[in-house]
């Protein structure tokens, strides 16, 4: 009978085992899973967003300027009867008409060109400027618009200071010639009242998101990381990569210098947007409290190659640990457990801003002033049920 006990003890052993390994390994797997499939549907939801604001902005953008360079041709076309009519009327082309003009106009700068391209007459609040803008306007595509009085020519320059020119010319009434006016807009006021994909992307965190590129014709125009601006994406190994896969809906596994991590690409009309999330990374922090030891994992991954395997989660049991996540909730949970909430847990972070695990047979602090000072909202009481019917710590911790 002792030998037919022993097989029997000795094969629930086993079986109990074999039944813990299961569980573990089941449970890492749907952990993962979720993880993955949290961070996809986040990814994939991020890029198509900014797919869209790229288009809004891209749209919205076109129109404002092509409202600006409008109001040019307007004020140039203006500007050129306004001298037709003076010099018909025995009036004088001069810079105090000019300088009329420009502040009727609201413009910035005002020159009368001939034929050969000289400057009849100019006036501008910027000497500087003028020039600049009377050596711009010896091309020859604007100089042959000088013999057709119904055409125009306008022109927005981006200037390496981050200022900006719309410029306007027609061809002038009162003698062969051109007239060509300018409005300037300062570096401040573009980068404060333009639309701009980088200000898009500044609520965005590289830790939480990952890391958002977004790329024209080659260099890096916004990002969420920004010390990546302005570089060329032929230098990026993590965007080479990217490339290669035109997966829009899915997030794949990509490998960059020894590190892991998932990536997804998306085209837009004008820009190619991609979003990449190191492995590593995680959103929240483990901190065991009674061993003053914080970690950015829930797993111990160490535990796997011991007897103890179930100690992957945590490192085992601990009289308190305290998960801060970076979940948009306010909410606090506490949990009393013991080591069969262990694998429960790690699916709660997404939903709560702090978790308070418990486990009353080790903790010996004053469990109200704990649930009082971290604001607790939510309780939760996970247990074996063997367990909870039979151990009387957590009776004896609420009548502290």
């Amino acid at each position: 009978m002792d030998i037919r006990r022993r097989i029997k003890v000795k094969r629930f052993w086993i079986f109990g085992i074999l039944l813990g390994i299961c569980v573990t390994a089941a449970s890492l797997y749907y952990f993962f899973r979720a993880e993955k499939k949290e961070a996809e549907n986040r990814m994939v939801e991020t890029v198509n967003y900014v797919k869209v604001q790229c288009s809004t902005y891209t749209h919205y953008n076109e129109a404002s300027e092509s409202k600006s360079l409008l109001r040019a041709i307007e004020s140039a076309r203006q500007m050129s009867t306004n001298i037709d009519m003076e010099t018909e009327n025995g009036g004088r082309l001069s810079q105090e008409f000019l300088k009329e003009n420009l502040q009727t106009l609201w413009v910035d700068g005002i020159l009368v060109l001939d034929a050969e391209g000289k400057t009849v007459c100019k006036y501008s609040m910027d000497e500087a400027l003028t020039n600049e803008i009377t050596d711009y306007l010896q091309k020859d595509i604007i100089m042959d618009f000088t013999g057709y009085e119904e055409r125009s020519y306008s022109e927005r320059i981006d200037r390496e200071d981050g200022s900006r020119i719309d410029i306007a010319a027609c061809a002038r009434k009162d003698a062969p010639g051109m007239v060509a006016i300018y409005y300037y807009t300062s570096p401040e006021f573009v980068r404060n009242y333009t639309l701009t994909i980088q200000n898009l992307l500044n609520g965005y965190s590289t830790q939480k998101d990952g890391t958002i590129i977004v790329a024209d014709k080659g260099t890096i125009v916004a990002s969420n990381d920004e010390s990546l601006l302005g570089q060329d994406t032929a230098g990026n190994q993590v965007v080479q990569a990217m490339k290669e896969h035109t997966d829009s809906q899915h997030i794949f596994h990509l490998k960059n210098e020894g590190t892991g991590g998932y990536g997804i690409m998306l085209k837009q009309r004008d820009y190619y947007i991609y979003a990449y999330l190191p492995d590593q990374v995680t959103d929240y922090t483990v901190n065991l409290t009674a061993e003053n030891t914080k970690s950015a994992s829930v797993f111990d991954v160490q535990s796997l190659s011991t007897k103890s395997q179930y100690n992957v989660f945590f490192g085992g049991n601990h009289p308190e640990v305290v998960i801060d996540s970076a979940s948009e909730s306010k909410k606090v949970l506490m949990v009393f457990k013991d080591s069969y909430a262990n694998c429960f847990v790690p699916f709660l972070i997404p939903d709560y801003a702090r978790i308070i695990m418990i486990d009353p047979r080790y903790y010996t602090e004053d469990i109200s002033e704990t649930i009082q000072s971290n604001g607790v909202t939510d309780i939760l009481f996970l247990y074996n049920a063997n367990t909870a019917a039979e151990d009387h710590s957590l009776y004896q911790l609420t009548a502290q």
